[in-house]
């Protein structure tokens, strides 16, 4: 692969049976669905992000999001559950236990980002440990936010992240 860019986003470009093609080298990422479950998915809560994405070109509904981090000696990957309980510190100061939901490719015709989607059940929340992120949070109940997917609000992402926890809600809050 040759490399055409080399920033933030590292852009490469391979030949594949004579057909050129580019793609974005990204790395591997996390997601967590923040959660304190109530009576009912109607009545559980999520805790909900607003950040600016760049890529939209405006604010965004999300939920702690972040990418896997090489270990400290170069050599390996910290696992994705454990860049998603440091992401849930960093970005929204979140504690509490996790639950793995589903993964895959982000947007395999483009970007070679594999992505882990984990669910927290928040026992504790506090200062965000980067609190530079510019992530404003509120409290969002399961009716609302359903509304609120409905209408477009929410990155796909999320929208994947909640209606899989609602199919699944029973499993997560039992955490079997």
């Amino acid at each position: 692969m040759k490399t055409l860019f080399d920033g933030f986003l590292k852009i490469k470009e391979f030949i594949r049976e004579g057909k050129r093609y580019e793609v974005m080298d990204r790395g591997n990422s996390v997601t967590v669905l923040l959660v304190r479950p109530g009576l009912s998915f109607e009545s559980d809560q999520f805790y909900i992000g607003y950040q600016y994405r760049a890529g939209a070109g405006s604010i965004q509904a999300t939920q702690v999001a972040g990418m896997i981090d090489k270990m400290p000696d170069g050599i390996g990957h910290e696992s994705p559950r454990k860049a998603a309980f440091r992401e849930a510190m960093e970005e929204a100061g979140a504690l509490g236990r996790m639950e793995y939901m589903y993964s895959g490719y982000t947007s395999p015709g483009g970007t070679t980002e594999f992505s882990y989607q984990f669910v927290m059940m928040v026992d504790t929340l506090s200062t965000p440990t980067d609190p530079e992120e510019g992530i404003v949070w509120e409290w969002m109940t399961g009716a609302d936010i359903l509304r609120r997917v409905s209408m477009g609000f929410a990155s796909m992402q999320l929208n994947n992240s909640v209606n899989t926890y609602r199919l699944n809600r029973d499993r997560y809050v039992k955490g079997i």
